[in-house]
Formats: structure tokens, C-alpha cells, sequence
């Protein structure tokens, strides 16, 4: 009789402390004086793996599992509840739940709704289909449908942005598969279910995301003026170990691979790796005796190539200085002509007679300024085209000074080389529009410019010649006209296959332009 009502006693005591001590069944159970036996709770049903349907028809997920360890810790029961989103944030502002979860907390909510302290942070990324291109901002949004889901908090955002095209749906569920059948091709869905929906649809690969939406919170939240109800929620959330929460969200979002090692496995892969040195250190071997081999071949082939070369080199360096030497005999035979030339027209009574002849020495000069220039050249085959017509210039400048008048030069050439085949046509055309410029369109004692633009466009040269002289009278005949000059600029024009254009006014100077 005795030790019956010892183990009543006993019994007893264990109960009692189980509640109000510090037992293992409710050892951290918040008090119950005062709180319901119960509470109501929705949030979405679809929203994986945060809440989602099973096959049977249960709501399932990290939710369920937090709202679970909810009970333990405070002894009240929580009946949860899965709806379409926006079905849910409706009841309860209604009133007809308690509590609703899963939900953002924005300005708009704030009205209706007090919240708890995030316990979630959730990126908000917009996805399009590969074929769409251009999207980095939210404003690239603007012109396409973007499908989102009915009561989501991103609609908000994208309108407040200027995105108003929305097309709802109730469900990232039923945005997902219309993408799948190609229905929208934007769409916003929160990235955690957004991820399980794509992988499972098989679509991950169609769609891209380069734009991410201002982040959000969970929370829980009771309708406002209800806070002791809001301090309940918190309390007993805050009472769950932090152990248990990341338990619980490593159980839905899977843990990395174990990383063990199995010794049989290293002892296997360490004796491959032995085997695999040997092999090299085989190989190695035979591709040295071989590379040894092939190295004294060809130095062998190398010492006669570099005397075939030095031969070569001694007959080349002679064939340069031989066309050096042709360069500037050429150039003295020309400058011995003009000499020659010069004192013939000395003889000339007939004023025009020695301005002919002086022409006929300029010309020959601008010749045999080409041959120094090749002469001094490195390449021995072309001169810079700035070196060549600047020489030109300064050469009839020289020739025809004007007492009394100031004319200056202006150029404007691109780095462009000039051949023999060129250069010498195109030197001589120069020749003859600039000697024309200063024997005709400065009067003694009058200023001005003479200028030349010489450029590579689109595969084509362009050369301009331009002064600002006098100019000459409006009825002059060009194609008419069969002087000297004319007639040679335009048989140099000709030979270089190009089209010459001359254009003038009275007083405002005369510009020829050649491209060719």
C-alpha cells in the first residue's frame, strides 16, 4: 500500500514539474494564463518550399514545420491554413484568420496590418525568355506584358516604376506554366519558388534573370489593434532555438554533399597516381633523346641557312646602295638640265618666252625633288606624302616671291606614302596649282593663304587645293581653256585615274579637288 502511493506521489511530481519546471516535455513552454487554447493561420499554399500541396492534399513545407515547433514551445494550437495568395491576404484582412504568414510588409499593408520581425529575406527577380535581349533596368520593363501573380506586393512596385502592363494570374504555379507554353515571356516570381517551378517544368534553360527587384521579408502579421496577439506570435518564435529553425530550413533546402573520404579509394587512387608518374617519367625520357635528336638537326640546318642568308644579304645591301646611287644621279642629271635651262632663258629678249622656260625649270625641279626624297628614303620604294608636296611648296614659293606680299602655307595631309607611280603625277599636279596661286592670285603687296588637304577616305585619296586670292572673272571657260597649265593638270589627273573638280569666284579665290 505504501509504495503504491509512493509511485502516485512520484507520478504526480513528475507532471507537475513536466509543466511548471523544467522537464523535457515543455521545459521552455511559455505560460499559458490568459492565452486562447488556439489560433487560426493562412498564408499561400503555393509557394515552395516555404508551403506547398502534397499529393494528398496536405499543406507541407518550411512554414508548417516553423508553425509545428510554434506549438510545442507555447502549448497553443495553430491551425493552419494554404489559400491562393491573394484569397489570403483578403480573409485576413477580414478578420477571419488570426495570424497570416508568408506576407511582405509594404506601405500599403501597413494599414491594415501590424508585423513581427523578418525571419526571411527573399530576392524578387524578373525573368524573360531567351529570346529577349535589352532588359538590365526597370524601365527597360516598360512595353512588355509582365505576368505577376494577383496580390503579389511586386505589382506595386512595378507600377509605382512605370511598368503598368500587368497581367495576373492566381498562382506562381499558373505564371509558371503559361511560360512553359510560351503564353507571357516576363514574368516576376519570388526566386525560391521561382527556381523549384522552372527546374520542374523543365523550362530553367529557356528563360533568363538580369534584373532583381528590391528584396523583401517574410513576416507574420495579425490584423491591427491586436497586440497582444502580435506579441504572442513573436514570443513563441522567439522562444524556438536557432538550432532547430536552421534544421528546419536545411531540411527543405537540402545541406551540401558529404565530403568523406574512403581509404580504400585513396589507397586505389594513390597507386594510379604512382603508375601515372612512372608513364611520364618514361615518356619524358624517350621525348628528351628525341627532342636531343631533332635540336642538332636543326642547328645543323641553322648554320646553313644563316650562310645562305649572310649571301644573300652582302648581293641586297648592294642592290640598295645601286638604286641609292640611280636616285641621286637622276636627281643631279635633272638639276643639271634646270641649270641649263636657266641660263638659256637668260638669253630670251621676250619676257614671256623666259616665263615659259622657268615653268619648264620648275617642273623639272619638282621632279628631282621626288628622286632626293627617294634617295633619302629608308624604304627606297615611297616618300611621305606631307615630306613630298610640303618640299613642292617651298620650292615655287622660293621661285615666284613676291616683293611686297605676304603669303602664308597651310597643310593638312594624312600620313600616307606615295610610289614612284604616284608620287610623280601628283607632285607635278601640285606643282602646277600652286606656281599658278602665286603667279596670279596675290598681286604684288596683297596677303593671303594657299592651302592643301590631302586625305584617305574610305579607300580613296582626296586632295584639295585651295587659295584666297583674287580669284579670276566669272565667264572663264575651263573646258575650254587649253593652257599649259590646264591642259597638263588635267593629263595628270587622267593618268592617276581620278576625277577633277575646279570651282571659283570672283575675288574669293580658286580650289581644285582631285580624288582618286
Amino acid at each position: 500500500m505504501l509504495k503504491r502511493r509512493c509511485i502516485r506521489s512520484i507520478f504526480a511530481f513528475c507532471f507537475i514539474y513536466s509543466i511548471f519546471g523544467h522537464g523535457d516535455l515543455y521545459s521552455q513552454a511559455l505560460p499559458l494564463v490568459g492565452k486562447p487554447i488556439s489560433i487560426s493561420v493562412v498564408c499561400d499554399e503555393d509557394y515552395p518550399p516555404y508551403a506547398f500541396r502534397a499529393p494528398d492534399g496536405t499543406l507541407r513545407g518550411i512554414v508548417p514545420d516553423q508553425w509545428a515547433a510554434w506549438e510545442r514551445k507555447t502549448g497553443i494550437m495553430a491551425h493552419l491554413d494554404g489559400r491562393p495568395w491573394s484569397e489570403a491576404l483578403a480573409l485576413a484582412a477580414a478578420g477571419e484568420y488570426d495570424v497570416i504568414d508568408t506576407i511582405f510588409r509594404t506601405q500599403e499593408r501597413l494599414a491594415t496590418f501590424a508585423f513581427t520581425k523578418p525571419y526571411a529575406k527573399i530576392d524578387v527577380p524578373v525573368f524573360f525568355h531567351k529570346s529577349i535581349s535589352g532588359i538590365a533596368s526597370t524601365e527597360d520593363l516598360r512595353g512588355f506584358k509582365v505576368a505577376v501573380k494577383k496580390g503579389d506586393a511586386v505589382a506595386n512596385v512595378l507600377i509605382a516604376r512605370g511598368v503598368e502592363d500587368l497581367v495576373e494570374y492566381p498562382g506562381y504555379r499558373e505564371i509558371a506554366e503559361a511560360a512553359s507554353r510560351l503564353d507571357v515571356r516576363v514574368f516576376s516570381i519570388d526566386k525560391p519558388p521561382a527556381l523549384y517551378l522552372l527546374y520542374k517544368l523543365g523550362i530553367d534553360k529557356e528563360f533568363r534573370s538580369a534584373l532583381n527587384l528590391d528584396p523583401g521579408e517574410f513576416r507574420r502579421a495579425v490584423v491591427k489593434g491586436r497586440p497582444d496577439l502580435l506579441d504572442l506570435v513573436q514570443s513563441g518564435f522567439d522562444a524556438i532555438p536557432k538550432a532547430e529553425l536552421t534544421e528546419i530550413d536545411r531540411r527543405w533546402f537540402g545541406a551540401e554533399l558529404g565530403r568523406g573520404i574512403d581509404t580504400r579509394f585513396l589507397a586505389l587512387a594513390a597507386g594510379a597516381f604512382l603508375c601515372l608518374i612512372l608513364s611520364f617519367a618514361l615518356i619524358a625520357s624517350t621525348l628528351r633523346r628525341r627532342v636531343a635528336r631533332a635540336t642538332a638537326e636543326l642547328r645543323d640546318k641553322l648554320e646553313l641557312l644563316e650562310a645562305s642568308e649572310a649571301k644573300n644579304l652582302a648581293s641586297l645591301r648592294e642592290k640598295e646602295i645601286l638604286l641609292r646611287e640611280v636616285h641621286h644621279r637622276v636627281k643631279n642629271n635633272m638639276q643639271v638640265v634646270s641649270s641649263l635651262i636657266s641660263l638659256q632663258s637668260d638669253s630670251f629678249r621676250d619676257d614671256r618666252d623666259r616665263e615659259l622656260f622657268g615653268e619648264t625649270r620648275q617642273r623639272i625641279r619638282a621632279m628631282a625633288q621626288l628622286h632626293e626624297l627617294l634617295y633619302r628614303s629608308e624604304s627606297l620604294s615611297s616618300v611621305s606624302a606631307a615630306e613630298y608636296l610640303g618640299s613642292i611648296v617651298e620650292e615655287v614659293a622660293t621661285a615666284y616671291a613676291i616683293d611686297g606680299s605676304r603669303v602664308r602655307y597651310k597643310s593638312d595631309v594624312d600620313p600616307i606614302e606615295l610610289d614612284l607611280d604616284e608620287a610623280m603625277p601628283l607632285g607635278l599636279l601640285v606643282n602646277e596649282m600652286v606656281s599658278n596661286a602665286f603667279k596670279y592670285a596675290f598681286p604684288s603687296g596683297r596677303n593671303g593663304v594657299v592651302s592643301i588637304s590631302f586625305k584617305l577616305d574610305s579607300g580613296l585619296k582626296k586632295l584639295r587645293f585651295a587659295d584666297d586670292g583674287v580669284g579670276i572673272p566669272a565667264n572663264f571657260d575651263f573646258e575650254g581653256c587649253e593652257t599649259m597649265g590646264l591642259t597638263l593638270v588635267k593629263s595628270l589627273a587622267s593618268q592617276l585615274r581620278g576625277k577633277l573638280s575646279i570651282s571659283c569666284r570672283p575675288g574669293a579665290g580658286l580650289a581644285f579637288e582631285l580624288v582618286y
